[in-house]
């Protein structure tokens, strides 16, 4: 049973304070590698796609993101770390958060087989990208790195460029 409104909020709260307690505690007063986990969370929520990172083609790229640089898999393994730990994740909650994931992020011909497959709009191209429905859930369901990933795109908010006190200054006189 996928998770209800209430526990995503729940699920929310918890994640982004993981996320926040992680880096914190990660970079401590090293403000180079927060700069670096920061810009990290940034490009992973502005460059990729989570549809992608979950299908079998974006899953080498997935792959190469956390497991390529030894700080960035422990910054998102310690996530997975406190997150879990503290959402009171069990086999079977965990199972319904990753039914919800698993559905966001697989083609709109759910389930594949049936009597009306021509109904579905989307251009076979894109849909076949796309992550399996039949393999998704279980996929996700061994990879709580990559369902962490997922979250980030869900929950962490990425922020926004400091500017320069002369440029708020100029953008003040226009």
């Amino acid at each position: 049973m996928p998770l209800t409104s209430d526990e995503w909020r729940d699920t929310a709260a918890v994640f982004t304070e993981s996320v926040e307690f992680v880096l914190n505690n990660v970079t401590g007063p090293l403000e180079e590698l927060r700069d670096k986990l920061t810009d990290f969370l940034t490009a992973l929520i502005l460059a990729e796609k989570p549809y992608m990172l979950a299908s079998a083609r974006g899953l080498d790229r997935a792959i190469d993101l956390v497991f390529a640089d030894p700080e960035i898999c422990d910054f998102v393994l310690m996530i997975v770390f406190v997150f879990f730990s503290r959402w009171g994740a069990s086999p079977d909650r965990y199972a319904s958060l990753v039914e919800s994931l698993a559905f966001g992020v697989t083609a709109d011909d759910y389930p594949r087989s049936g009597p009306t497959p021509g109904l579905v709009a989307m251009p076979p191209e894109i849909r076949e990208s796309l992550p399996d429905p039949a393999h998704a859930q279980d996929f996700l369901l061994r990879n709580k790195w990559l369902s962490v990933l997922l979250l980030i795109h869900l929950f962490v908010v990425i922020p926004r460029a400091k500017r320069s006190p002369k440029a708020a200054r100029s953008e003040a006189l226009t």
